[in-house]
């Protein structure tokens, strides 16, 4: 049985479980976006094509903040919240 195409945000996404979450999921045809602390050096994740790398640092709360109004203005809903950061 198939899944429906998701729009889904991977905490910690430039590498390890993260990045290969995101790599099948984009993969499968849903739209991710990757969570990261440094997104110029997530080079790996932007060769798998996400819709979206946005910084994210959760152990900085204006970062936190930063990335909630970012998301906010790149997407109108998610569907799934892969929280794998820390």
């Amino acid at each position: 049985m198939g899944m429906d195409k998701k729009r889904i945000v991977i905490t910690g996404a430039s590498r390890g479980i993260g990045l290969e979450m995101a790599r099948i999921l984009i993969s499968q045809g849903h739209t991710v976006y990757g969570a990261v602390r440094n997104p110029e050096g997530a080079t790996d994740l932007q060769e798998a094509g996400p819709e979206g790398i946005l910084q994210l640092d959760i152990s900085d709360q204006d970062s936190i903040t930063a990335f909630g109004e970012n998301l906010a203005n790149t997407t109108d809903a998610l569907d799934i919240l892969v929280n794998n950061a820390g």
